[in-house]
């Protein structure tokens, strides 16, 4: 009896010691993906971006944000994401829906004051370019919440400031850049820009990159 209560026991802290190192698999950097990715391939998340490093800053009286045009500033920005030597893409092509959702996505965030990677409404990036007609990969986050596709930054007035402002980033420069092979391969992007005097960081910058 008590050679067959001490084998229980064991089998029991097997099975729990089994349990405990399946859950620490599964949940690897701590996300929550649920993805179901090729074996050894990491799953993309730039992360929850932190505010600008000047809060409130203080508007430039030379400075019309109105001018020069959204189109025009998201130019200036496309440019410097496609050229940089840090690219480790082949190549990129812009896809309408992602530029008009990054743009919606930096207009909203100008408009209702908030810089993050989740709305108002509590929808994330993903669910977003879902809703408007691009169908991501199974394994991608369909969390309303999730975002795998989605680099923001907000107070710069510039492209160049903000693509600096990623690259100091490391979950950021990874995504824009391309440089582990779960963003490498999303070749389809696009970006918005919007600005606001009235809005807390007055201009607001969105990079979207995905893959179907």
């Amino acid at each position: 009896m008590k050679t067959i209560y001490i084998l229980k026991k064991i089998g029991l802290i097997s099975v729990l010691s089994l349990f405990s190192f399946l859950c620490i698999s599964c949940d690897g950097d701590g996300s929550s993906d649920g993805s179901n990715a090729n074996e050894g391939e990491e799953i993309g998340n730039p992360g929850e971006s932190s505010p600008p490093s000047v809060a409130n800053p203080q508007p430039d009286p030379s400075a019309n944000p109105e001018s020069p045009s959204a189109d025009s500033k998201e130019g200036e920005l496309i440019d410097l994401i496609i050229n940089d030597s840090l690219q480790q893409r082949k190549q990129m092509q812009i896809n309408p829906i992602l530029s008009r959702v990054a743009r919606e996505r930096a207009e909203d965030m100008a408009s209702r004051g908030y810089f993050s990677h989740t709305n108002p409404d509590g929808k994330g990036a993903n669910i977003l370019v879902i809703d408007a007609g691009y169908n991501l990969p199974d394994f991608y986050g369909m969390l309303q919440d999730d975002n795998n596709i989605e680099s923001i930054a907000a107070g710069f007035e510039n492209a160049d400031e903000t693509l600096e402002q990623w690259i100091g980033s490391p979950g950021h420069r990874e995504h824009v850049f391309g440089e582990i092979s779960f963003y490498r391969e999303q070749v389809d992007f696009g970006v918005g820009f919007a600005a606001d005097p009235e809005s807390p960081f007055r201009f607001y910058w969105v990079f979207i990159s995905a893959r179907q």
